[in-house]
């Protein structure tokens, strides 16, 4: 298991960086996430290629019907929540939107135990508040409760709901299939709906420069393959409850970016959120382990 518990840190932490590509990019955030996917697509299907599975589907006629529209829905729901977690943004403050967008716990343990009968233990529990706890504190700061923002607050909890949904489709298809594979075939269904989203809100569809295209290519291989990538290499061995806890660790990795590229200085108060949100990984960890 700890292996696999790296493995998804290390993906959480590539995930943490695409904000910071994201910003640098020149065109919208739909579109970029457009691009973020389509340019991804060559490195999964060679991931696909490579990577032992039971199955091993050379075209979509060789999926199950079941298997192949579980993928469409997993490409799906990441494009709904790339979607409304960026247009969250114009509607509510970064931080409201980035800690509301963080509760996938909520979503994944109470469906993951009413629908597959994955259970959790007390100690599981207190480690998940305890993580969540250390979020808001992390975040404290800069969370701004008000009436104005009350409909990018929704669009965040949307979003959270949405990767939630991810992240239990990709762990039901991890028992069959490679990573690779699972990022290329819903990657089809991420793209046809971030290109309408994008055409209908946004201008630009094309980067204007070289350095346009460098920062998605980056996106691409950091964010998707080795984001994605890893978190669902490690969904195969991990508890879907216990990872998508230690996905709270994206805002502390995320602060520690915004620390060393744009010199954005942590309070004591961030440091002490950052320190709870670890111990309480922690202790659903060991939680899960002797669940």
């Amino acid at each position: 298991m700890s292996a696999h518990f790296f493995i998804l840190l290390l993906g959480v932490a590539f995930l943490a960086s695409g904000g910071i590509f994201v910003k640098l990019s020149e065109l919208g955030p739909i579109a970029t996430a457009f691009y973020r996917i389509l340019l991804a697509m060559p490195l999964a299907l060679l991931w696909g290629q490579l990577s032992p599975s039971p199955r091993k589907p050379k075209s979509a006629a060789a999926l199950p019907r079941g298997d192949f529209a579980l993928m469409l829905c997993s490409g799906a729901f990441l494009a709904l929540d790339l979607t409304l977690w960026h247009i969250s943004f114009h509607h509510t403050t970064v931080a409201n939107a980035n800690l509301l967008a963080n509760l996938v716990p909520f979503v994944v343990v109470p469906v993951s135990w009413l629908l597959f009968k994955e259970r959790v233990s007390p100690l599981f529990l207190v480690g998940l508040c305890a993580a969540v706890l250390g979020v808001f504190t992390l975040m404290s700061g800069k969370i701004s409760p008000s009436p104005e923002n009350f409909l990018g607050d929704f669009l965040a909890i949307a979003t959270a709901v949405f990767y939630g949904l991810y992240f239990l489709t990709v762990g039901r298809l991890r028992a069959r299939y490679n990573a690779g594979e699972i990022l290329f075939w819903g990657g089809f269904s991420s793209m046809a709906i971030l290109l309408v989203f994008a055409a209908i809100w946004e201008d630009q569809l094309i980067p204007a420069t070289m350095k346009g295209w460098a920062i998605l290519a980056c996106l691409a291989a950091f964010s998707q393959i080795c984001g994605q990538g890893f978190v669902a290499v490690s969904l195969g061995r991990l508890p879907m409850t216990f990872s998508s806890v230690a996905v709270l660790t994206q805002p502390v990795i995320a602060a520690g970016y915004a620390l060393l590229i744009f010199s954005e200085k942590l309070s004591i108060v961030e440091m002490t959120g950052a320190a709870i949100v670890l111990v309480g990984i922690y202790i659903s960890k060991v939680g899960t382990a002797k669940k």
